[in-house]
């Protein structure tokens, strides 16, 4: 019989990922802000909003679709280089409520989206440009579309 080293190799559970407990569902706001991509300075041409989305049914969508992302385990990212390029989701209770929770989206270098609760903690979910063009679309806005 070979000798055991003790050392046994478990694979790194990922983190629960259900849309209850990511995006919450009383959310019935969004407020929406975006800076595009660049790999120069960021001017006043380079961010949009901030908009505010009242409309419950287009906040769903928007919370469904980030919560599809798959989760990704927190590891050091090596990335190709990367502008200022994001947008940045605020989910509120109702329009001018209690913030319920933050999405921040890349659309360049290591594309993915952060999403924090207010109750803390930080889970990394795929997605990126692809997932900006699609709540544009959603939400109606018709700023300049990510090139990532």
């Amino acid at each position: 019989m070979p000798a055991s080293s003790g050392i046994q190799s478990r694979p790194t559970p990922l983190p629960p990922h259900s849309a209850s407990g990511l995006l919450p569902a009383g959310s019935t706001a969004i407020i929406v802000t975006m800076i595009r991509q660049t790999l120069g300075v960021v001017t006043d041409g380079d961010m949009f909003g901030p908009v505010t989305i009242r409309d419950a049914r287009k906040v769903a969508q928007v919370a469904a679709l980030i919560d599809a992302g798959k989760p990704q385990l927190p590891v050091q990212l090596h990335c190709p280089m990367s502008g200022p390029g994001s947008m940045t989701l605020e989910f509120l209770a109702k329009a001018g409520g209690a913030k319920l929770s933050t999405v921040v989206i890349s659309t360049s270098g290591c594309s993915g989206a952060l999403v924090r609760p207010v109750t803390g903690g930080i889970v990394r979910l795929t997605g990126g440009a692809d997932v900006v063009r699609q709540i544009e679309s959603i939400l109606g806005l018709t700023w300049p579309k990510p090139t990532g």
